[in-house]
């Protein structure tokens, strides 16, 4: 029983100092991420579309990211597929970052170039 409880409050401390780094890390980046919303759970990605990601890795480093291409799931494993701006691609893993995204881009040139690149892809 008493493996059962130091378990249970292992969890709890790691989910309190996640709670934490979070809180930390949108305070140190306020401005880079000024207008763009944290994703809790992969399926809010879902239904989003020409939404510009950046993302914070474990390191706690900030990534400006790239445009929302595709959600992969391999092996219980979400990726997120991004393009930049020279319409390269990469992929993150979702439970290995901060992601936030916004769907509202205020960079004309960068979101046609991301239209021209789906367009070319869906032909």
């Amino acid at each position: 029983m008493t493996d059962k409880i130091d378990e249970i409050n292992a969890i709890y401390d790691l989910v309190i100092d996640t709670k934490q780094q979070l809180k930390n890390l949108k305070e140190k980046y306020k401005n880079e991420l000024k207008d763009f919303k944290y994703v809790k759970k992969i399926t809010e990605l879902y239904e989003k579309q020409k939404i510009y990601i950046r993302y914070i890795g474990i390191n706690g480093r900030l990534y400006w990211g790239g445009f929302l291409f595709k959600i992969n799931k391999v092996n219980n494993t979400y990726f997120i597929l991004l393009i930049n701006k020279n319409k390269k691609p990469w992929s993150i893993d979702f439970d290995t970052h901060y992601i936030f995204y916004n769907s509202v881009l205020k960079d004309d040139k960068l979101r046609d170039i991301f239209t021209s690149f789906l367009d070319e892809y869906e032909r």
